[in-house]
């Protein structure tokens, strides 16, 4: 049997690395939506925890406030006075969305991981009503996009619309 010359080991190689190529897609969500419209209809002081319940479902956490409490009392978490924290009960909501692009290769690797999440906290009092909520969001909302402003009638030539001041309402 003879020896492979130098020409055939190196396509053997480069068949080798190119059998050890990939490259990859992947497009996971992890959570359940927070509809727009429920979260407008949190009202602090108001809404209840069953209601927040009722419309978004089970939360992905959720804190009982009375635990903290009784861990800064005994000291056991830290001794000085933490007044300024909300020992009360807080459920959270959040639905992510993850995006990766994995190029492998024989002697080089690639990868970007892009993540967007929306969040939704809510805290209630001793009574469960709503306290205060805050909203995050970095995800695209899933609804239709705003049609295009048709063009105006006396549109300046060379493409571009008058500059129309744009007056806003303060008043509260």
């Amino acid at each position: 049997m003879r020896a492979l010359g130098l020409p055939a080991v190196a396509a053997l190689c480069a068949l080798l690395g190119l059998a050890a190529t990939g490259c990859f897609r992947i497009g996971v969500t992890v959570g359940e939506e927070i509809p727009v419209s429920d979260v407008a209809r949190i009202v602090p002081g108001l809404t209840t925890k069953d209601d927040v319940l009722h419309w978004f479902g089970a939360p992905v956490e959720a804190t009982d406030g009375e635990i903290f409490a009784r861990l800064f009392d005994a000291g056991e978490i830290a001794a000085e006075d933490l007044v300024a924290l909300p020992f009360s009960d807080l459920l959270i909501y959040e639905i992510t969305d993850g995006r990766a692009r994995i190029l492998f290769t024989f002697l080089f690797n690639w990868a970007e991981v892009k993540l967007k999440r929306d969040r939704l906290v809510v805290f209630f009092d001793e009574h469960d009503v709503v306290l205060y909520y805050g909203v995050t969001r970095q995800r695209e909302l899933a609804e239709e996009p705003e049609p295009e402003p048709e063009a105006e009638a006396d549109a300046v030539p060379g493409g571009e619309a008058p500059e129309v001041p744009v007056e806003e309402d303060h008043a509260a």
